[in-house]
This record gives C-alpha cells, structure tokens and sequence, in this order.
C-alpha cells in the first residue's frame, strides 16, 4: 500500500470547546468589571468613561480577537504522516516543525476519554523501540478510521523490508 502522506488536523471538535471556554471567561470578566465599575467608581467617572456600552463593546472586541486566534491556531496546526516520518506543524507568525521517524515503529495505539469516544475523537500513538519517547498524535478526528490506515501502512513497509534470506546449493 502506498501513501503519499495523510494531512490531519486537530478535531474541529476542540475548537469548538476551546471557544465555549473563552467565551465563558470573557463574561466572567465582563461580570466582574461591571461589579467593580459601578460599585467603586465615582459617578461622573463611571458614567462618562464606564459606561455599559463602552464596557459591552470592550468584551465584544476581546472575544472576537479571542475567537480569531483560536481559530487561526487551530487551522495553522497539522499533522503530516508518510511512509517514513511523522511531522507536525504550528504556528502562526513564527512556523515550527517537528519531523519524526516512523522507521521501525512496531504498534499503532489508540486512547480516547469518553468524551472523545462520544464525540470521535482522540490520540494515536506510535511505538518505536529506538527511540526514547513515544510520539502522538492529540485530538485526531475519527480516530479509530486513522488508525487502522496507520497500521495497515507501517505492515506493509515493514514486510517491504524484510529481507528473505536464499537457499545456496
């Protein structure tokens, strides 16, 4: 079986919690500067400066900047898995890439919470008796589809390099 190589992406799925999660801190903070605003600030101060609206605009803005950086953080992250190596990929302004050999990796592993099995989620970790560290994958939608492709191609390049020894006369 050949692959050129198979692009991932986290699942959209923790983007998704990601965002609750920010959304839900920026009204919290939204809360606690009404409470401090109008409670210790003095009346003109409060009124001309502090006004609610000029509060509800501030948050707006913090969650919509919040919301596009999670999102280009999310779509500027990747996985690449060929034949041979893995890459990740991340990063914004400043690219990082991190390459590692798939070279004699011997089990393909799967691990899902169940929130990721309830939602299709979640990591493949590869093996390799050379290496010091197991490498991952986090947050891999359909993880179990990927995983059996991942399998299927690590066999077929380890049967690839078997080498058969011949019979001499």
């Amino acid at each position: 079986m050949h692959v050129d190589s198979i692009i991932l992406r986290k699942s959209p799925i923790i983007l998704l919690c990601r965002m609750i999660g920010a959304t839900v801190l920026v009204y919290v903070l939204f809360a606690v500067l009404s409470y401090f605003v109008y409670e210790n600030a003095q009346s003109l101060f409060r009124d001309v400066l502090f006004g609610k609206s000029l509060l509800v605009l501030l948050c707006i803005g913090l969650e919509a900047s919040t919301m596009c950086l999670l999102f280009l953080q999310w779509s500027f992250f990747r996985y690449e898995v060929s034949e041979t190596e893995l890459s990740q990929s991340s990063g914004i302004l400043r690219r990082r890439r991190h390459v590692h050999s798939l070279k004699n990796t011997q089990s393909v592993d799967v691990h899902q919470t169940p929130l990721g099995t309830l939602l299709n989620y979640g990591t493949v970790t590869f093996h390799n008796p050379l290496v010091k560290e197991a490498v991952t994958l986090k947050s891999i939608p359909d993880v179990e589809r990927y995983a059996k492709t991942f399998r299927s191609v690590l066999l077929h390049q380890a049967s690839e390099e078997k080498i058969v020894p011949q019979k001499h006369s």
